[in-house]
């Protein structure tokens, strides 16, 4: 069969196959102008989502599904008419295995992108911001070709680059600490054995001399906590020389004068549709 056949298309709309060659639309509409148009977004939510990016520097598709003002399928047929990409199922069609050293793993995980198929001579990339698909194709089509995006859900291609790595991710995350720092190399059956000879000639000794076991314990107990005392003085006096040096170039602390806050007043202008902005400030 076909491979164009084959590729299953979540349907927005109008459905299409995937397109073999998928291009980002130079000069192309504000994603919050297109989900107006389509009627899925109200005038008021897109103002709210703007101000919402402008304090938190977040995608304004991500704050429009979080705060449930569009579904994802409204969402992501808005990016598809916007990139001119087709929105692609990876849970229904997973990536082929054999795509999983096409793209380098760390570069997946840094632009959350993932290998889809091959079809009509071009490598189908999946992504979930568009935005960054040019910059990202250049780096790609260095070893892997010609290269075309599709659209998924972020959390289904972290889901799918998951599936193709598990392997390499598990031993990333086992080997990610520094070796003399991890405790890979802990052997318990040798620590369990020195740990039970230990406890048979404390047991050994009790029986053999009470007295003179309980004396060494006592001592080696003092010893520690006279240690522990000694290194805290150590570390108090090697600070005094310091602080003085420190005191003495800051010179006395400013005279600060006491001043009565002032409240604040907020003054709310409706600019356009003043009724109804009016009534959403007040409520």
């Amino acid at each position: 069969m076909h491979p164009l056949r084959t590729a299953k298309i979540i349907p927005f709309q109008s459905r299409r196959s995937v397109r073999p060659s998928p291009e980002l639309v130079r000069g192309r509409e504000p994603l919050g102008q297109l989900l107006l148009q389509s009627g899925v977004l109200s005038q008021e939510d897109l103002i709210k989502a703007l101000a919402i990016q402008a304090r938190e520097e977040t995608q304004l598709g991500q704050i429009l599904l979080n705060h449930g003002m569009v579904s994802e399928a409204e969402l992501f047929g808005a990016l598809a008419r916007q990139s001119g990409a087709d929105p692609v199922d990876l849970m229904a069609e997973p990536p082929h295995h054999h795509l999983r050293n096409i793209i380098d793993l760390e570069l997946c995980l840094k632009e959350n992108i993932v290998p889809w198929k091959h079809i009509g001579g071009a490598l189908l990339i999946a992504t979930s911001r568009p935005d960054r698909f040019t910059a990202i194709r250049r780096q790609v089509e260095e070893t892997a070709g010609p290269c075309r995006m599709v659209l998924a859900p972020e959390q289904d291609i972290q889901q799918a680059v998951m599936q193709l790595h598990d392997e390499t991710l598990v031993n990333k995350a086992e080997t990610r600490t520094p070796h003399p720092h991890s405790c890979r190399d802990w052997q318990a059956q040798r620590m369990m054995r020195l740990t039970l000879a230990a406890a048979i000639l404390l047991l050994a000794g009790f029986l053999v001399s009470p007295a003179g076991v309980l004396t060494a314990l006592c001592a080696l107990a003092i010893t520690v906590l006279l240690l522990n005392i000694g290194l805290k003085l150590s570390t108090a006096i090697s600070q005094i020389g310091p602080t003085r040096r420190r005191n003495a170039a800051s010179g006395p602390p400013p005279r600060t004068t006491r001043s009565l806050r002032l409240p604040v007043v907020s003054i709310l202008v409706p600019l356009y549709h003043e009724r109804e902005v009016a009534s959403r400030l007040i409520t």
